[in-house]
């Protein structure tokens, strides 16, 4: 999770902006969410159940459904997007199933690899994508390239 006064520029530089995008939309709801979670929601969790990592593994479930939606909405193929959407309900299935299973006394490092692999793979095709295509000069100048980047 990037530094809260890094989220907090993130939000004000979102809602500042004349022209929001909606592919922006899930990456404005995340940085809201991880504020939340680092100052409120964590806290909030662990003082109802007593289990620390409880809120980490929420946070999974979160950041892979919104940065899954992201990539969804920038990537143009057809077929790639088929393949995020199922590999998305896979991961969501499987971290729900490992959110059940397991007393959430322990970090979630499975989980959290299912979805850096698909979010990685799904990013660097995104910027084969892009590469590929002749109309796209100036890359670096859209804030698509510089979140997927990031």
């Amino acid at each position: 999770m990037p530094p809260l006064i890094l989220q907090v520029w993130l939000i004000l530089l979102f809602l500042t902006t004349k022209r929001k995008t909606k592919e922006l939309w899930p990456v404005a709801l995340y940085t809201i969410y991880g504020i939340l979670s680092f100052v409120f929601i964590s806290r909030a969790i662990f003082i109802l159940t007593n289990k620390e990592f409880l809120s980490y593994r929420i946070f999974t479930i979160i950041e892979g459904i919104c940065f899954g939606y992201y990539l969804y909405l920038i990537i143009q193929n057809q077929t790639a997007k088929k393949i995020l959407v199922a590999l998305g309900v896979i991961f969501l299935i499987f971290a729900l199933f490992d959110l059940k299973k397991s007393n959430a006394d322990t970090f979630d490092s499975i989980p959290t690899v299912i979805e850096c692999l698909i979010l990685l793979s799904f990013s660097i095709y995104y910027l084969y994508e892009q590469i590929k295509d002749p109309n796209n000069l100036f890359l670096y100048n859209t804030s698509n390239f510089w979140v997927v980047v990031g």
